[in-house]
């Protein structure tokens, strides 16, 4: 419905004879300027529309047309939750996004805005806590367990384990089915746990079991599909193939679980689901080796360089077999672009620029490789325009990959858009609960916003239940305790006796009035020398409300390591800066957008 068109009896008619075309107060900033407009111009007026809708009242107001345009082109609403109680925070998310003033940073396209939509009339009523458990969920969910293998000498766990994966892969491209993601899945793999509690622990309604008999070129898979409710089988298969069939055979599977628990796919869910596949079955078992490995928690491989280096090999040895095969370049993208953010960056950041842009290339539908370029493009360019591209084609290729929203949620949070970076967390929670980094994710998101205090405590201890005595988790409850006004004092000498040398306990010290203390854990990080010293030197002088040192090592970091200036929105001991001249130019020069931020600059 046109709102500008329509009329209350006896109210006034907004669309004015004579002028221009369109209802002034639904009007895009860029429509009101004048300037071309496109489909983005269409997603401004719905945000108009959704947010008079929730909150009884326009976002944009004036006396007269030109106070109306002003308004639009100047000024930023408060959120629609601020107007109306029990808003739920994904639809004020979808809301702030629709009604970005640039038109380029309305990236949703609008298929996605219609399934965000249609997934928020399947939880009214639920909790509007961003990161609160005990959703609804859809209909259909389905957890696929990591296949055994029976094969002779009981070696194909790489194989089997790339079996599920495929599987999960396939049917997270499937828009009603809720899948969970691999790590979540893989937390029972070789305990002997019922299937019904595995159920109730990811909260699905079917499981998928399965077994792998590979000898020579032969391959022998089972899949059986279980209901959660009362443990019965639903379907049950055997395949007995070739291994170059072993494509097809995911694709069935996918297929006859689609079929069985009733969902409706779209036109091109059903090309996808059918269309063959041909790989070259050498290049595919390396990828799924080196993929293996990799899947043993990315960080740890950071401090275990025999395995970076496997991992390395096994992809680098899948792309001389089939140089035309784009996962495993997609591999090597994230392992090197895991190095350039956080080890050896030199070398390492222009082959994980190489390697993504050819998986890319090679696959412009491959989700992984779109994330890793989005990673790349953010660490060693500082191309913001072009890591959201690459973030918002990546949810657009598979809306229900848990890795594609994990990323989107570091992107956003570090673009300083809060609100939209919780949203994806808490979508990746969904799809991966028992994921340690999706728990780091989220714990990163509702943690960097400043007005979730309290609830980033209870994310914190929630993470503390799933992994118990974890330093990180630890010491961001006694954090987000001091930022939140609960238990300051033993919050912060606690944190403060674990973790003497971080830099956030230089930052407590200042913020609880101990300034010698502050000042002593900067010598000691001086001492230690680490990269990014500057940076954290500069939070701490912050917190001492030391403006110029603050700055100068924020400029120092910036003109020698301008990739650790990616966390710039993540530490609210900097807001009282963005008001500085210094600051701003430090800002303009690093290319790093404010988002919710920006009022604090003004």
């Amino acid at each position: 419905m046109d709102f500008g068109l329509a009329r209350r009896p006896g109210g006034a008619q907004l669309t004015r004879v004579g002028t221009t075309m369109g209802t002034v107060a639904y009007m895009s900033p860029e429509q009101a300027r004048g300037d071309a407009v496109d489909h983005r111009t269409d997603l401004w007026s719905l945000g108009v529309v959704l947010y008079e809708m929730v909150a009884g009242r326009r976002p944009f107001i004036g006396d007269h047309d030109q106070a109306v345009i002003y308004s639009i082109l100047n000024d930023e609403p408060e959120s629609a939750s601020q107007s109306r109680s029990g808003v739920p925070a994904a639809l004020d998310a979808v809301i702030h996004s629709l009604l970005s003033k640039n038109s380029a940073d309305r990236c949703p396209p609008a298929a996605q805005v219609a399934a965000d939509l249609k997934r928020l009339t399947t939880t009214a009523g639920a909790p509007t806590s961003v990161l609160e458990t005990g959703k609804p969920k859809q209909a259909q969910s389905i957890a696929v367990m990591p296949f055994a293998d029976m094969s002779p000498d009981r070696d194909q766990e790489y194989f089997c384990d790339g079996m599920s994966e495929e599987i999960i892969n396939e049917l997270t491209g499937v828009s009603g089915l809720r899948v969970i993601a691999r790590t979540s899945a893989f937390a029972f793999k070789d305990k002997s746990e019922d299937i019904r509690e595995i159920g109730r622990k990811l909260d699905v309604t079917s499981i998928l079991e399965g077994s792998v008999r590979k000898a020579g070129d032969r391959v022998r898979i089972t899949a059986q599909l279980i209901d959660v409710a009362d443990g019965s089988h639903v379907w049950s298969e055997r395949y007995d193939r070739v291994l170059e069939d072993v494509f097809a055979i995911q694709d069935d599977i996918a297929s006859a679980i689609v079929e069985r628990l009733r969902v409706e796919l779209t036109a091109g869910e059903q090309e996808r689901l059918a269309e063959a596949r041909e790989v070259n079955p050498e290049a595919h078992e390396l990828y799924l080796r080196g993929r293996h490995v990799l899947n043993r928690g990315l960080m740890t491989l950071l401090y275990d360089r025999k395995r970076v280096d496997r991992a390395i090999e096994f992809f680098t040895r899948a792309t001389k077999v089939d140089p035309d095969y784009a996962p495993p370049y997609a591999g090597l993208a994230d392992v090197y672009s895991a190095l350039c953010r956080w080890k050896a960056p030199t070398g390492n950041c222009e082959k994980a620029r190489q390697t993504a842009l050819k998986a890319t290339r090679l696959d412009d539908g491959l989700v992984e490789a779109h994330v890793a370029m989005g990673r790349v493009l953010l660490t060693t360019e500082f191309d913001w325009e072009g890591a959201r591209f690459e973030h918002v084609r990546a949810l657009e290729l598979n809306p229900g990959s848990a890795p594609a929203h994990r990323a989107a949620a570091l992107y956003y949070g570090w673009a300083g858009e809060f609100t939209q970076a919780m949203v994806h967390a808490e979508r990746a929670l969904d799809l991966d609960p028992l994921d340690y980094g999706t728990h780091l994710v989220a714990m990163f998101t509702v943690g960097i916003a400043r007005t979730h205090r309290t609830e980033a405590i209870d994310v914190a201890d929630t993470a503390l239940e799933l992994f118990p005595d974890d330093q990180f988790f630890e010491g961001s409850a006694l954090w987000h305790r001091v930022l939140a006004g609960v238990d300051v004092e033993e919050s912060a000498d606690e944190f403060v006796r674990r973790w003497p040398d971080h830099e956030v306990a230089g930052v407590i010290c200042a913020m609880t009035g101990r300034a010698d203390e502050a000042r002593k854990v900067i010598a000691r990080l001086e001492k230690k020398g680490d990269e990014g010293i500057h940076y954290d030197k500069a939070r701490i002088y912050a917190a001492l409300g030391e403006k110029n040192e603050a700055l100068r090592l924020l400029e120092k970091t910036l003109d020698e390591t301008p990739r650790i200036l990616l966390q710039l929105n993540s530490d609210a001991e900097l807001d009282f800066l963005r008001g500085e001249q210094r600051f701003k130019d430090l800002v303009e020069r690093s290319g790093i957008p404010m988002g919710e931020l920006a009022h604090l600059s003004e």
